[in-house]
């Protein structure tokens, strides 16, 4: 559940996944009012609204995952579109501008028949990745969206079947066009691979601008395929910096589990930094299955105030990742960044009125 702004929450739900009087097994997304009195009934299109998402395939399990929201850039907080996935791998951008939610309407398609910006499909085989985990967004390059994004889910006993399906890491560009994102022809591919207990992540350079521009990219998780490595996780995104973790299955079912933990430049999809314990992309968990990334400030150093008015703030910041053995992994990338605070600059108008004058 997502608080929507100051009257409403939005939350994905869904029709039954496998016997539902609803033949197309939608999933649904609601919206309903905090401030409704609790001997006031629920009126549909009053105090609360639903909207429908079909399924690619009426007959397999559906259903939608958690909402994040994206704020408005005019600072007013409101949200202007929301995004989430599904259980079939459709990822969804709704649009929420303006305060009627009956004006509301999906990015691409119509209410009645709308369509997804994004299926997460493997690369050979096109086989659907659920997404259950909440995306992260942030802002991209050229005043676009970014939305992060792993695949795979841990809900019931089928998912603990030894016959593994590839599981990926997206980052998608949404220039908030009416175009499908496709995974072979827009994304630029990074390739994993585990050396001793670190993940090695390689690929080539692209830009998001231009004739061969990309609108993302796309890794495979190394290990999908022998351990069922999948990400069930929110990621996070700081200071450029990309965090987000993954588990792995194993035959001890009274273990901690294990998983791993990966640290690549949000932009590129590449190693940021080398961390502290030198790996390149990536590192075994030392928590047990891993939960989300929380970024964390560690420092903030307040620069001298120049003569504008301007002060430049150091920001120094962390990730931590806790787990199943109830501890706390601290060895991620430290990350800094210092924007310039206050105003910027300023000059006098010594002949306003003489300007200005009628």
């Amino acid at each position: 559940m997502t608080a929507y702004d100051n009257r409403r929450v939005a939350y994905g739900g869904r029709t039954d996944a496998h016997v539902s009087a609803d033949s197309a097994n939608h999933g649904v997304l609601f919206f309903l009012s905090l401030d409704r009195q609790l001997d006031t009934p629920w009126v549909l299109g009053g105090n609360y609204y639903k909207f429908y998402f079909p399924a690619s395939n009426p007959a397999v399990a559906n259903g939608l995952g958690p909402v994040t929201q994206f704020k408005n850039r005019s600072g007013s907080g409101a949200a202007a579109a929301l995004y989430f996935g599904d259980l079939q791998g459709n990822l969804w951008r709704f649009n929420t501008t303006g305060d009627d939610p009956s004006s509301w309407l999906p990015a691409i398609g119509t209410l009645a028949a709308p369509l997804p910006i994004f299926t997460a499909t493997t690369e050979v085989g096109n086989v659907r990745q659920p997404i259950v985990a909440r995306p992260e967004v942030a802002t991209g390059p050229y005043g676009t969206t970014m939305v992060f994004f792993g695949t795979g889910k841990y809900y019931g006993q089928s998912d603990l079947s030894p016959t593994y399906t590839q599981q990926s890491e997206y980052a998608l560009i949404d220039n908030g066009s009416t175009n499908v994102i496709t995974r072979n022809a827009d994304l630029a591919r990074r390739t994993a691979t585990i050396s001793g207990t670190n993940i090695v992540v390689t690929g080539s350079p692209f830009t998001y601008s231009g004739s061969s521009s990309k609108k993302g990219w796309v890794l495979d998780f190394p290990s999908s395929l022998s351990t069922g490595e999948r990400s069930v996780t929110k990621p996070a995104v700081a200071n450029g910096l990309l965090t987000f973790t993954t588990l792995t299955l194993s035959a001890d079912i009274c273990g901690t589990g294990n998983g791993f933990i990966y640290q690549l430049n949000a932009l590129s999809g590449l190693p940021f930094l080398t961390s502290p314990n030198g790996n390149t992309g990536g590192y075994s968990s030392t928590v047990g299955i891993p939960g989300p990334p929380r970024v964390v400030d560690l420092v903030l150093d307040q620069g001298l105030t120049r003569a504008t008015g301007e002060q430049i703030d150091k920001r120094t910041q962390t990730t931590l990742v806790s787990g199943t053995s109830s501890k706390i992994d601290a060895s991620g990338v430290v990350n800094s960044k210092a924007p310039p605070v206050g105003r910027i600059n300023w000059r006098e108008i010594t002949n306003y009125n003489d300007r200005h004058s009628p």
